[in-house]
C-alpha cells in the first residue's frame, strides 16, 4: 500500500521576506514543492511530477491612503516545471514561466 496521494506533494513551502519603510514596501519570496505523483484517470497510467522552486519578486508605493501602486515578478527565474504529464497539448503541461504584473488600485 502506498502512502502518497495521488497529485498531492508531500511538501509545500512557501517563505516571504518583506521589508516596510513610509510609503514603500518590497520583498522576495520562495515556493518549493516536493515530488508527488499525477494520476489524471485514477487508474494505472501514473506519472511523477519532480519537485520545483520558483522564486518572486514584489514592491509596492502606498500614494494616499486609498492608492497603491504594486508590482511583482512572478518566476523570477524562468524554471520550467511541469504540473500535468498527459496534457494533450505540451504547453498545457509546463507551470506558468515568469510573469510581471504591474497594479494601480483604488480604494475607498
Amino acid at each position: 500500500i502506498k502512502n502518497d496521494v495521488l497529485n498531492i506533494p508531500r511538501h509545500t513551502v512557501n517563505l516571504d521576506l518583506n521589508y516596510k519603510k513610509d510609503k514603500w514596501s518590497v520583498g522576495t519570496g520562495l515556493y518549493h514543492r516536493t515530488s508527488a505523483t499525477f494520476d489524471a484517470l485514477n487508474g494505472p497510467f501514473s506519472s511523477p511530477l519532480d519537485s520545483y522552486f520558483t522564486t518572486r519578486l514584489y514592491a509596492h508605493y502606498e500614494f494616499t491612503s486609498g492608492i497603491k501602486l504594486q508590482a511583482r515578478i512572478e518566476n523570477l527565474l524562468d524554471e520550467a516545471y511541469e504540473i500535468n504529464p498527459f496534457a494533450f497539448n505540451p504547453q498545457n503541461s509546463l507551470g506558468r514561466g515568469r510573469a510581471v504584473y504591474v497594479d494601480l488600485s483604488f480604494n475607498w
